[in-house]
């Protein structure tokens, strides 16, 4: 069980309260449930130490691979955050992610998550021939935030990092409500040049339905869908199946968390053009990674 707690201060009224009660609660979520959060407790100085190691610029981003089964070269990448706290050690994205979430630092967060990325990825970019596909996860807090698109736009000016080479990734759960505010951003920021992604497709938020309606051009298979493809026949049919499906609907596939030559070949078989997980590459510094030089004739996440 998890649970929130809320002392009352002198002025506080109920609703109030119950407002830092419930922001407590989410905390103890983020943190990774079965345990108690106390409001202006642990995660008020979590909080508090994102900020200074954000503008101490000790926040990270490693990349993933992506590569094009067909042929296995690498076509792209996706950024993915990193932040190693002083006393604590690594902590994990999803639990500094909601901090900044719920602190008001998530807008600061993803700006340097996309600076860093374009910043450091560059070289690698040109020297691939001008072509590198980046994948970066998005908050549902910063597509509901009005200053979104013109923060990414400006980062992609700033850096002469080409709009059709990104990809904005954003889960399932975040759709589920089809906020008016974040699925306006998206048709803002796709009109722009930038590709739209499903990630974590697969999981329990799935509908068919809002590919009808959302801006998407990619699914990404969640990780957990893909783990038994290759020892489960009716998952592997599905798979085949949901492949044919967004190829009819013009969309590209990524399957996440391939950790084995026969998901791999079973991947091939049903036709799924990309991939990225620990058999191909696990999340490296920018230094680490290494332009084939052939890069520049592949097909970038389109």
């Amino acid at each position: 069980m998890s649970c929130g707690v809320a002392e009352h201060q002198p002025g506080d009224s109920a609703a109030q309260l119950m407002r830092r009660a419930d922001h407590a609660l989410y905390m103890a979520k983020a943190a990774g449930r079965g345990r108690a959060e106390l409001d202006g407790g642990g995660s008020s100085e979590l909080s508090r130490d994102l900020a200074a190691a954000l503008a101490a610029g000790d926040v990270h981003v490693h990349f993933q691979p992506v590569v094009d089964l067909p042929s296995g070269r690498m076509t792209g990448v996706e950024a993915l955050v990193r932040w190693t706290h002083p006393r604590l050690g690594p902590v994990s994205p999803e639990r500094f992610v909601a901090v900044a979430e719920e602190n008001g630092l998530i807008a600061a967060l993803g700006e340097q998550v996309l600076r860093t990325a374009v910043t450091q990825l560059t070289p690698l970019r040109l020297a691939a021939g001008g072509s590198l596909g980046l994948g970066i996860n998005v908050s549902g807090r910063e597509l509901c935030d009005p200053g979104y698109p013109t923060r990414v736009r400006a980062v992609l000016e700033e850096s002469g990092w080409p709009a059709s080479d990104v990809v904005l990734e954003v889960t399932e759960s975040l759709l589920e409500g089809q906020s008016s505010a974040a699925v306006a951003a998206l048709h803002v920021l796709r009109a722009g040049g930038l590709r739209i992604a499903i990630d974590d497709f697969g999981t329990g938020y799935s509908s068919l339905s809002r590919l009808d309606t959302l801006p998407v051009d990619i699914l990404k298979f969640d990780s957990s869908f893909i783990a038994t493809i290759a020892t489960s026949p009716r998952r592997a049919q599905m798979l085949e199946s949901m492949v044919g499906m967004a190829g009819a609907l013009g969309l590209s596939v990524v399957a996440e968390g391939v950790e084995t030559d026969a998901q791999d070949a079973v991947l091939k078989r049903v036709g799924c053009t990309y991939a990225q997980g620990w058999l191909y590459g696990r999340p490296i510094p920018a230094t680490e990674l290494v332009a084939p030089r052939d890069l520049a004739y592949a097909t970038v996440l389109r």
